[in-house]
């Protein structure tokens, strides 16, 4: 899947917005994005510990993730990552394909982390489905954030990582029939060619050569050389 995270300078405007919030949000500070009643609307909701807390309006929708205060910083991350996941779900049920994102919490280090937490639950594997309901809707493909949120060597490594999971996943679900131990040394040295690095391949005889007998051993059960 080909994934999009990108940043403007505007998206208050988004259809389908998301808002990370914590209690340094000051509400009143961003009218363009809630109104008074809005505003107290969500506080109610949070209040309520619901969260993340989903509003829609017509054709809108909007997200509000809220981070409590944890005794630990890799909390409040890990934290926003299972919010970021919870929201790709409802998106996934809505069918939007879409997202924008302002932070309100004055925290790079928690934004990193909920928009590393968007990017990676919106892998998708659907390339075998053959049910017309599944193969129309493809995901999320586009997250934009809100400018200045992250720099753009944050943005950069989050492209990075998540280029290299989704990678990697894909490798783990194909079926063994489907992705050999000939057709995977192709991908990885596709992979390494393509970032810059250099990839050497061992046939069987050279595996031989190198007593690689554990390899031999589990490969012994597949019709497939090594």
């Amino acid at each position: 899947m080909d994934l999009k995270i990108v940043s403007q300078s505007d998206v208050s405007k988004f259809p389908n917005l998301i808002i990370l919030s914590n209690d340094k949000t000051e509400w009143s500070k961003y009218p363009e994005l809630v109104t008074p009643a809005v505003s107290q609307l969500i506080k109610d909701k949070l209040t309520e510990k619901v969260n993340p807390f989903v509003l829609h309006s017509g054709k809108e929708t909007l997200f509000v993730a809220y981070i409590e205060e944890k005794k630990e910083k890799w909390q409040e991350k890990e934290s926003a990552r299972k919010l970021a996941y919870q929201i790709i779900k409802s998106c996934n049920a809505q069918k939007i394909f879409e997202l924008g994102f302002i932070n309100t919490t004055e925290d790079s280090e928690l934004a990193y982390a909920f928009v590393e937490g968007l990017a990676l639950s919106a892998y998708r594997f659907d390339k075998y489905f053959t049910q017309k309901k599944v193969k129309d809707f493809s995901g999320i493909q586009k997250i934009t954030v809100e400018k200045n949120t992250l720099s753009k060597e944050n943005l950069d490594e989050i492209k990075i990582l998540t280029e290299a999971v989704f990678m990697a996943r894909n490798w783990v679900n194909e079926p063994a029939n489907i992705l050999t131990a000939q057709r995977l040394a192709d991908e990885l040295k596709k992979a390494a060619v393509s970032s810059g690095a250099t990839a050497e391949i061992f046939d069987k005889k050279k595996i031989e050569s190198l007593k690689m007998g554990g390899l031999l051993a589990v490969n012994s059960g597949s019709l497939d050389p090594p």
